[in-house]
């Protein structure tokens, strides 16, 4: 199509005139097999996690304003060319769109005003920020005079800014994780809850979304600069993380990976092979009569070339789903030995004979009701159903074991494969050849494209055999066999389905081996998402800032950081005020004592002062307390609250509990640590350099907190 051609079909379909030669540009980034003047796009090539997708639609018929529907087009197409959108981002654009096109009815799109965007949004949050978003690229690109903005702000009840009842009911408890860790390892569990709890033990280290669980490489689990952590594909942020989770529960996760290996390891294989071949898009096929034909036509020479229901060798024999040679039997034992030995009569061993000579002749016998011999012919009453017996006649199903596929019984495909195998049938009982050409060509239109499990702009990120979550088609369903020719993706929504369904009626997995919610004492229910908060809220628990947590979590938003954290208010006030109580009774280590008491030698009231201004806020951990607010203020020792100086003095921040029997574990295995590492370095020529000199600091502050203890 030349320019003059292109400008002149954009503007035959409402084209508004400042976008066309925009257009012209933009289409430019538009997929060979995507034409941008039709009303459906597969944007499967935009999906960034395929999965077992095979065509994902931008429907723009659904726009009933032509000119609203052109411009709906070059919206996604300008955004896919500024930012590649994905095909979700197109959908939900599109279905704000539509909203706008029940409000505009048959007005011209450059007759849009405010109120149009004000009425087809209502109250609706998302709605709102998309339309604001439509709004303002109709402004630039349109010179359209509207200023609307989203005004309406979504109320969360969780979180940092929520209640204590919604932080409460979003957190999952801590009993109740520990069931599954304990239910992991159960092999009375059927295979597939077994599946899904390990998946939640794994989940629960790694705080991932659904969408990157579902994407987990099989080597996801790896060793780093001297701990292990979780190798996984971040949602928001491209490219692959490394993603350090608590290493106590390094046990459990090696379990839990180990056991989802190797449950999946034949989807693996399949994809593999899968994707060495030329697979044929069955799918695709179905919906094409000339598909259809070909490869039914293809099936009917391939199979004829390689078997004959003329057996001279042998004759079938149905009841004994076997080829027997009565021939050969008759010739070394004859007719009463040779009867015996197959376990029927004389007579009817002598007419297996004769049906075995007769395909020698081309002749094809079969017996009726009173096993009396009869020749088939194309006039015999039902000789499809007597032929259909033989296993080397055409069939559908041995169309589908051939072509390892299931046939998709559509009324049309149905139709036009019977007529086929008819005729290849009758073609088959009078010994004639089935004609058919190949034609590579035609058949590369339906090649089966293997999409990846994760891909950028680049290309393929994460191929399917290369995937955790893969097992062979049907591996779970109950009225299905396990299809082990084709492979499938464990995804998001199985994921989902699974947890709502564990948790439903009194037979359900939760029910059955007791998963109960201490708070209420049913049934525990919660999201996948909900594993990612009460990750989020243990690391804020542990004295991580929100700057790290979202580090971990590959999060951006600091704002997320609060929505995540569902620590309730009275544990965070009663950590402040147990620590303010051991300082009062002087039964804590560290600067603030020290100076709690020195002042409150000489008035109280100022110590008070001092004490309520010093801890405000305190990040638990496991060797004390800090009292910096880190959320405000970093730390200027870089977390290294043990060696602040050359005496080996402590941060000034850090007060340890002397009744805490946990904190003084840990810091006297800092202290041996230290120690070790420093006979280590100093036996092999580093003493005196950087490391030798760190951790004499951290022995010497580690040991006087353990001597005053000692003292206290």
């Amino acid at each position: 199509m030349t320019k003059l051609e292109l400008l002149k079909k954009l503007k035959a379909i409402g084209m508004p005139s400042q976008l066309i030669d925009k257009c012209t540009r933009w289409m430019q980034i538009l997929e060979d097999d995507i034409d941008f003047f039709s009303d459906k796009w597969n944007v499967l090539r935009w999906k960034r996690r395929p999965g077992n997708v095979r065509y994902s639609n931008v429907l723009f018929s659904s726009i009933s304003n032509l000119g609203l529907r052109a411009v709906a087009k070059a919206y996604i197409l300008n955004k896919r060319w500024k930012s590649n959108i994905c095909d979700a981002t197109a959908v939900g654009d599109m279905r704000a769109i539509k909203k706008l096109d029940e409000i505009l009815g048959s007005k011209s799109i450059m007759q849009v005003n405010n109120g149009d965007f004000e009425i087809a949004v209502g109250n609706n949050v998302n709605l709102q920020k998309k339309l604001f978003n439509f709004g303002s690229w109709l402004r630039i690109n349109l010179g359209l005079r509207i200023s609307y903005k989203a005004l309406a702000t979504s109320t969360i009840e969780h979180g940092r800014d929520g209640t204590e009842e919604g932080r409460r009911n979003k957190l999952i408890p801590i009993e109740v994780m520990r069931d599954f860790f304990g239910l992991a390892s159960n092999e009375s569990l059927a295979p597939k809850d077994r599946f899904f709890i390990n998946a939640i033990v794994l989940n629960s280290a790694m705080g991932g979304r659904v969408g990157e669980l579902a994407s987990l490489p099989v080597d996801c689990l790896v060793f780093h600069e001297g701990a292990w952590v979780l190798r996984l594909f971040p949602e928001k942020v491209e490219g692959q993380t490394l993603r350090l989770f608590p290493q106590d529960l390094l046990p459990a996760v090696k379990s839990a990976v180990e056991f989802l290996k190797n449950l999946t390891v034949e989807g693996r294989r399949i994809a593999r092979k899968r994707k060495e071949s030329s697979a044929v898009d069955w799918y695709k096929v179905w919906k094409s009569p000339e598909a259809t034909e070909y490869y039914a036509r293809r099936f009917c020479h391939e199979w004829t070339t390689s078997f004959s229901i003329f057996t001279p060798d042998a004759v079938w024999v149905s009841k004994r789903n076997q080829f027997i040679d009565f021939v050969g039997v008759q010739r070394r034992l004859g007719i009463n030995g040779g009867a015996k030995y197959v376990g029927v009569s004389a007579r009817h061993f002598k007419r297996q004979v004769n049906r075995q000579m007769a395909l020698k002749e081309g002749v094809y016998y079969s017996f009726d009701s009173n096993w009396r011999s009869f020749p088939v012919t194309l006039d015999t009453p039902n000789w499809r159903e007597v032929l259909l017996v033989h296993p080397h006649s055409v069939s559908f199903n041995r169309f589908e074991q051939f072509y390892q596929m299931r046939f998709r019984h559509h009324k049309t495909a149905t139709s036009i494969v019977r007529k086929i195998f008819d005729v290849c049938l009758s073609d088959q009982l009078l010994k004639k050849s089935f004609p058919f050409t190949y034609d590579s060509n035609f058949e590369g239109e339906f090649h089966k494209q293997i999409e990846p499990v994760i891909r950028d702009g680049t290309g393929a990120v994460l191929e399917v055999e290369d995937a955790l979550m893969v097992l062979p088609r049907f591996f779970f369903h109950t009225s299905f066999n396990t299809d082990l020719a084709n492979y499938t993706m464990v995804s998001r929504a199985q994921f989902c389905y699974w947890l709502a369904d564990a948790a439903k009626g009194l037979d359900s997995v939760f029910s059955k081996y007791n998963v109960i919610d201490p708070r209420t004492g049913n049934v525990a229910t919660f999201t996948w998402h909900d594993i990612r908060h009460w990750l989020n809220t243990v690391y804020k628990q542990g004295g991580l800032t929100d700057l790290q947590v979202n580090a971990l979590l590959s999060r951006k938003s600091l704002a997320q950081a609060r929505v995540y954290d569902q620590t309730l208010a009275i544990d965070r006030s009663k950590v402040v005020q147990d620590l303010l109580t051991s300082i009062r009774q002087d039964k804590a280590i560290g600067q603030i004592q020290e100076t709690y008491n020195i002042l409150g030698m000489t008035d109280r009231q100022t110590a008070e002062q001092y004490l309520k201004a010093a801890v405000r806020i305190v990040n638990p951990m496991p060797h004390g307390g800090c009292t910096l607010d880190l959320a405000l203020k970093t730390c200027r020792h870089s977390l290294s609250c043990l060696s602040v100086n050359e005496r080996g003095d402590c941060c000034e921040s850090l007060v340890v509990d002397v009744e805490n029997e946990g904190q003084f574990i840990e810091l006297k295995k800092i202290n041996d640590d230290a120690n070790t590492i420093r006979e280590y370095i100093q036996a092999n020529g580093g003493e005196g350099g950087h490391q030798d000199v760190h951790f004499s600091r951290v022995a010497r502050s580690t040991a006087r907190l353990l001597e005053v203890r000692q003292l206290k």
